[in-house]
């Protein structure tokens, strides 16, 4: 995948201070490794409830 390093590095950021990714070295010494910590799994559990919960309230709205 192909994206411009200043902006990924800008939108990627507030992920690494808030804890949710993690950056590791790649295979490649080019390369970086980008996963999702524990907490941000975590936050993507509430949110997928959360917008679901959401989705359902809309649902009974119409």
């Amino acid at each position: 995948m192909r994206i411009d390093r200043t902006t990924l590095n800008r939108n990627i950021k507030p992920l690494i201070e808030a804890g949710f990714i993690e950056v590791n070295a790649g295979v490649d010494p080019r390369s970086r490794q980008i996963l999702l910590t524990a907490e941000g799994k975590s936050v993507i559990y509430v949110w997928k409830i959360v917008r679901q919960e959401r989705w359902m309230k809309r649902e009974k709205q119409m």
